[in-house]
């Protein structure tokens, strides 16, 4: 996360403020509560973002621009010129130049496509919690991107990704990725400790594990490797199903 490193703040003592671990490596940062409200279930919710990173030697912060901004105190600093530009620069030239960001754009707007393409490059970077990727983006340089995303707006992204847009993608991207050659398919079964997942159900578990699962079929260029399309399926219709069922599906498109 950019922070000021070189300051140290006191904890602003009012309420919502908090500290918590986050990451992988479980260091401790400052949140504040920003919004509260309630579920479709009425139970209570909150949406905290970062202030700052914990300083356990003096009990104080390192503020972030979050801080800066949120108690419209001037920073009578410079700002932080040093980020990390090496892994976005090939993130986003690899989806420029393979066609992934056009076909995104087309189907969801440019501002969404580039917050699907920064997810994913911090999951494949640092894991699929989402916990820490404010402080990931703050630390990473992305040309033209000025959001801010956060476990709560991640998971809003996540479930505003409808079946529909999915498929206008996905028809967009077979065109524009798929080669001349042979379309490869395989399908395999992923373990979850969800309770109130639809597509999970008990069944055969190859890898011996006592939980439930779904099954995920993926079609991929065989010359590019590229992946191509992606289902995923209750455990009852069966890996055979899901084949048939899928290939007709890919080969109208």
């Amino acid at each position: 996360m950019a922070f000021y490193n070189e300051t140290l703040v006191t904890i602003p003592d009012d309420e919502g403020v908090h500290v918590k671990s986050a990451g992988a490596k479980s260091e401790k940062y400052v949140y504040k509560y920003v919004r509260y409200f309630r579920n479709a279930e009425g139970k209570p919710r909150n949406q905290a973002k970062a202030i700052g990173k914990y300083d356990a030697d003096s009990g104080k912060m390192f503020p972030n621009r979050y801080y800066f901004e949120l108690y419209q105190i001037d920073t009578s600093m410079p700002d932080v010129d040093v980020w990390s530009y090496g892994y976005s620069y090939i993130v986003t030239k690899v989806c420029r130049d393979m066609g992934l960001y056009d076909c995104l754009s087309n189907t969801f707007g440019e501002q969404r496509a580039m917050d699907i393409i920064i997810m994913a490059a911090y999951m494949i970077r640092e894991g699929g919690v989402m916990d820490a990727i404010d402080d990931w983006i703050q630390n990473n340089y992305f040309p033209n991107y000025n959001r801010l995303l956060t476990s709560q707006s991640t998971s809003k992204i996540f479930a505003s990704l409808a079946s529909g847009k999915l498929n206008d993608f996905f028809t967009d991207w077979v065109k524009t990725s798929m080669g001349t050659g042979t379309v490869c398919y395989d399908v395999t079964s992923v373990s979850s400790y969800a309770q109130q997942m639809v597509s999970v159900e008990r069944g055969y578990n190859r890898d011996g594990e006592n939980l439930s699962q779904f099954n995920l079929g993926m079609f991929c260029d065989e010359k590019s490797k590229t992946p191509l399309y992606y289902k995923n399926h209750h455990l009852q219709n069966g890996a055979n199903s899901l084949l048939c069922g899928e290939t007709t599906q890919f080969t109208a498109v």
